[in-house]
């Protein structure tokens, strides 16, 4: 029984990541589980694969040169803070 309930579990989770357009491995996810507590919130996980998806994305960026200097990101946030 517990069984069926993860794997029902595992696709509402895919299907909500494949709804915000993420993009991880198998593995990190997985490792990603294996780090998370026993008794866990669903929204937490949710919370800390974004977090690392778009960490992920980050250094991608940079790798790809799509980065901002100091002084270009500086105007971006004070146009965000007027």
């Amino acid at each position: 029984m517990l069984s069926l309930w993860l794997n029902c579990y595992f696709v509402k989770l895919l299907l909500f990541l494949i709804k915000l357009n993420l993009m991880i491995t198998k593995s990190q996810l997985l490792n990603t589980l294996n780090k998370m507590p026993e008794n866990l919130v669903i929204e937490d996980l949710i919370d800390k694969l974004i977090f690392m998806e778009k960490i992920q994305k980050g250094i991608e960026d940079s790798k790809n040169g799509k980065i901002h200097t100091k002084e270009q990101a500086k105007q971006k946030l004070d146009k965000w803070f007027k």
